[in-house]
């Protein structure tokens, strides 16, 4: 546990680097741009220091369908332009339905976890009639 302080440092300082480099170049942009590469890099990160401590095997046909599926979203959401917050939200709505389309249509949920998110949203109906 000492060391996960270490590693989300790690991931403030790319952070605050790339947005001193970006945002003269990209404005507001660069936030969101810096803040995925600090992530990515922090998961990367993670999954080398956490391969020492647990013994776990890394799934890269998963890992794959998933990069996958964001690069098929990021790229029906790149020539959007987003100036409201009508706007904000329809691209939210269209970013996770491209999304859960292309991890359907890379087969990347099981049997088993598409059974359970029918009993999640079946569940929800009970919730709300009450």
């Amino acid at each position: 546990t000492t060391v996960l302080p270490l590693i989300n440092g790690a991931g403030a300082v790319i952070n605050v680097g790339v947005n001193i480099v970006l945002i003269p170049r990209l404005g507001i942009m660069a936030a969101a741009i810096s803040t995925i590469i600090a992530y990515f890099a922090v998961s990367v990160i993670l999954v080398f220091w956490s391969r020492k401590v647990v013994d776990y095997k890394l799934d890269l046909v998963f890992t794959l369908k998933i990069i996958a599926a964001t690069a098929v979203m990021a790229a029906s959401l790149w020539f959007i332009k987003v100036d409201s917050i009508a706007g904000i939200i329809l691209v939210i709505l269209i970013g996770a339905s491209v999304y859960a389309a292309a991890l359907l249509v890379l087969r990347t949920f099981t049997s088993q976890d598409i059974r359970m998110a029918k009993s999640a949203v079946s569940g929800l109906g009970t919730k709300f009639k009450r």
